[in-house]
This record gives C-alpha cells, sequence and structure tokens, in this order.
C-alpha cells in the first residue's frame, strides 16, 4: 500500500514539474515545433496509416524499455529505477497535457486525452504493473529474506512478467489499431 501511494505521488510530482516547465518555458520548447498546430491537426485528420508497421515500431520502442526496467530490477539499482520511472513517466505526460492545452485551450487537452484511449488504461495498468514487479524483484534479490528466491516464487515472478509483456503487446495492438480511427473521428468534431 505504501509503494502504491509513493509510485502515485512521484508521478503526480513528475506531472506537476512537466506542466510547470513547459509553462515557463514554452516559448523555447514549442516555438519551432508543430505539437498541436492547425496543421497538425489537420493532416492527423486526413492521414493514412500501415497499422502492421506502426504496432511493430511501438513494440520495438516499448519493448526495449519494458525489458530495460526489467534488467534494472535485477540490480542494485532497481528501487531507483522504479522511482525514476514513475517520475519520468508523470514528466512525460505533464508536458504531453500541458503543450495541448498551450496550443489549443480545453479542445486540445481534450483530444489529448482522447488521443491516449483505450491504449492509456492499459498502459497506466502496465506501469503500476512493472513498478510494483520491479520493486518486488529488487527486493527478493538484494532482501534480508533468501527463501524468496526458491523455484515458486521465481516461477510467480516469471508469470506475473509474461502477464505484463501480454499486456503490453496489447496496449501497442489497441494504440497501433484502434486509436488512428478514434484520434481522426475525435479531430474531425471538434476542429
Amino acid at each position: 500500500m505504501r509503494t502504491r501511494k509513493f509510485f502515485l505521488y512521484l508521478f503526480l510530482a513528475g506531472m506537476t514539474a512537466g506542466i510547470l516547465c513547459l509553462i515557463l518555458k514554452k516559448s523555447a520548447w514549442l516555438a519551432h515545433t508543430d505539437l498541436w498546430t492547425a496543421d497538425m491537426i489537420e493532416a492527423m485528420s486526413a492521414m493514412s496509416l500501415q497499422s502492421g508497421a506502426l504496432f511493430a515500431t511501438l513494440l520495438y520502442r516499448r519493448g526495449i524499455r519494458f525489458l530495460g526496467i526489467s534488467l534494472l530490477a535485477t540490480t542494485y539499482l532497481g528501487s531507483a529505477a522504479c522511482f525514476c520511472a514513475a517520475f519520468g513517466c508523470g514528466l512525460a505526460f505533464g508536458v504531453y497535457l500541458a503543450s495541448a492545452g498551450i496550443r489549443l485551450g480545453m479542445k486540445g487537452i481534450l483530444l489529448a486525452l482522447v488521443g491516449m484511449l483505450p491504449q492509456g488504461i492499459l498502459y497506466g495498468v502496465l506501469l503500476y504493473g512493472i513498478l510494483t514487479w520491479c520493486r518486488k524483484t529488487c527486493a527478493m534479490i538484494y532482501g534480508k529474506d533468501r527463501q524468496a528466491l526458491k523455484t515458486p516464487v521465481l516461477m510467480e515472478r516469471v508469470l506475473s512478467w509474461s502477464v505484463l509483456l501480454l499486456l503490453l503487446v496489447a496496449g501497442c495492438a489497441l494504440e497501433s489499431y484502434v486509436n488512428p480511427a478514434i484520434l481522426r473521428g475525435i479531430a474531425g468534431r471538434l476542429f
């Protein structure tokens, strides 16, 4: 319970830091980008995607991060990596929402939030699951109780990691096959 709240507080602190950083440095960070401009929204509404290629790209990029945090969990830096990942995800989310809000107002924030559905729900569960998995794995390996390294506990760790990997694949599939149609429909109605 304590770890769950701590991850939430780190995520919220990162989100607040991201929003504040973008508000304070908006002229430097948003000036030379097309992020959330009318041209970007128009292009997004008219785009056609190759969903298979998008799925492969997303799975590769998200899979590398997933494997990286999983491997870091087996080192002494496992707990620190979990805390940094929670803060970093919050920071990215804060910058994402703030940039949409600065450029497009409430419509932009709505578009940004809808742009994260339905895969955002799976990714949220995945983030919490992988952070908890990493924290428990690091505590199991480097904690005082060496009885935790027995076969049933290790099999539970492998099984839970496999479920998290399936969540990652499902999230990438939703993001590449379902989300573009939803995003095009909402962007067309809002703008």
